[in-house]
């Protein structure tokens, strides 16, 4: 977590500022007005620490659908972070919705390698694949509880 300072010593070290929700939470299955202001308070709150617009968003979880993009342009978003795994394409540039890779703490740098090389690329693809028809049977309520209670498992 971050305060006021935090942020303005960010942004002064040359780091961008963009938005990542107000109360970072799922946005996929709220309605449209908790959406719109999710994304307009986080918004409004930013551009009055930075004085600066605030013009990126990171979806939290990486989960958009068609309506949380429409929303997010409504608040006046103009690039958009996912976490849909792969290469950003022509297609991402032209729609300013972006793939990242995460690359959590465990990451060592013979992985970071292989990230940065693309090696196993299809089998990474295939996995995130997997993982999306997995979050689309279940829900993405019950996908992120099942995750959360893998992810505390794992450690």
């Amino acid at each position: 977590f971050v305060d006021r300072a935090d942020i303005i010593e960010l942004q002064r070290l040359g780091m961008g500022i963009g938005s990542h929700s107000h109360y970072h939470v799922q946005l996929t299955p709220l309605s449209a007005k908790r959406v719109a202001d999710e994304l307009s308070t986080s918004k409004r709150l930013l551009e009055d620490i930075i004085q600066t617009p605030i013009t990126h968003i990171s979806f939290p979880g990486g989960s958009y659908d068609t309506k949380i993009l429409k929303l997010a342009i409504d608040a006046g978003y103009q690039h958009f972070f996912t976490s849909d795994w792969g290469i950003n394409t022509h297609s991402q540039f032209k729609n300013q919705v972006f793939r990242r890779t995460s690359l959590l703490n465990n990451v060592d740098i013979e992985q970071f390698a292989s990230l940065v090389r693309l090696r196993n690329y299809y089998v990474r693809q295939f996995g995130f694949q997997s993982k999306e028809l997995i979050k689309k049977y279940l829900g993405e309520d019950r996908y992120f509880r099942l995750r959360q209670t893998l992810l505390k498992l794992a450690r």
